[in-house]
């Protein structure tokens, strides 16, 4: 083992009792490297501070937990998205919102795109 990497969080990377250290005592000379998705994944968090940007985060986790929560919403979502003329290849598969993570950029794409792509169902469910 030549190295390993983590997220910065203590539990990997503390030098007393981390992951990090519980490496280091079986070999010495590894070295450990902070993610490099975990920075970028940092860096788009502290972009996301333009209010623009919170703003649309903050309506898409309000709308996707309600939607989630609510057993009346979520099966009003999963019969209006039946009958929609929305992006059908892709939503099949799909039977709810996904969910907005703070910390993952990729499922957060993930998440934008189910709901840019099921926009047509939530605005019906909303009026509804």
């Amino acid at each position: 083992m030549r190295g390993h990497g983590g997220d910065g969080a203590a539990k990997m990377s503390g030098c007393h009792r981390g992951v990090k250290a519980c490496i280091q005592q079986v070999v010495s000379k590894t070295l450990y490297t902070h993610r490099k998705a975990h920075s970028l994944n940092l860096a788009i968090m502290h972009a996301s501070k333009e209010p623009c940007a919170r703003n649309e985060m903050t309506t898409v986790k309000v709308i996707e937990f309600c939607l989630q929560h609510s057993a009346k919403m979520l099966l009003q979502f999963q019969e209006f998205r039946s009958n929609s003329d929305e992006d059908r290849a892709e939503m099949d598969r799909r039977t709810k919102l996904k969910t907005l993570f703070e910390t993952q950029w990729a499922a957060r794409a993930d998440a934008l795109f189910t709901f840019k792509a099921s926009f047509g169902t939530v605005v019906r469910i909303l009026e509804d």
